[in-house]
């Protein structure tokens, strides 16, 4: 846990506890709640929600699904006859994530819109995705690999006054020397996370 000290935070975990200048909380809010000795805070955390995701990983042949080479991903309308939320062109994106002629490919179930989808099970999933990638990329046969990786609290979900809660939060752990971290607050891409690391770092130089 982490609660405020006289002259900084004083973290308490099974071995003991010590005082430190500050922490910066860099775990998903739902943790964090539980971590932070003020009850103000832990109830200001608790209100921020990550929605289940599953990721299917599709390897083709590069020739079964030649619109993979050319642009990053693809993301689907809501309403539209597939389940998948989007499509990653993995190999596309990063060369060396497929063998030399082979395409992989990373479809995106879950979220918000969809949360019972990341709870199908593997096999089901991979069906879908093989089926929605043929839909949306024209992709042909069946794939030659096909994996899943699951994240029970896997996207951040952006509620209608979200900044507004944000800055509430960020507000109270900064009176007890906390800083909170992570895809909840300020944007869950990896450069949202990059520019976040740079206002973070600021933020524990100026105590």
């Amino acid at each position: 846990g982490a609660g405020p000290g006289a002259r900084g935070v004083i973290v308490t975990t099974a071995t003991g506890s010590e005082r430190w200048d500050g922490a910066v909380l860099a775990v998903p809010a739902e943790d964090a709640a539980g971590l932070v000795a003020s009850p103000d805070l832990a109830s200001r955390l608790a209100g921020f929600t990550r929605a289940p995701a599953a990721l299917v990983y599709l390897g083709f042949r590069e020739d079964a699904v030649p619109a993979s080479r050319d642009g990053f991903g693809a993301l689907v309308a809501q309403g539209e006859d597939v389940r998948v939320l989007g499509v990653v062109f993995e190999s596309t994106v990063w060369s060396e994530r497929a063998p030399a002629g082979h395409a992989l490919l990373r479809c995106i179930f879950g979220g918000g819109r969809d949360p019972d989808a990341a709870a199908l099970p593997d096999d089901a999933l991979i069906a879908q995705a093989t089926r929605d990638v043929a839909t949306v990329l024209g992709a042909r046969g069946a794939p030659v690999h096909a994996s899943v990786v699951r994240a029970r609290r896997g996207i951040a979900q952006y509620r209608l006054g979200h900044r507004d809660r944000v800055r509430d939060a960020s507000s109270l752990a900064r009176g007890q020397r906390l800083v909170l971290a992570g895809a909840d607050y300020r944007g869950p891409g990896i450069n949202d996370l990059c520019a976040d690391g740079a206002a973070i770092v600021a933020e524990v130089a100026a105590w």
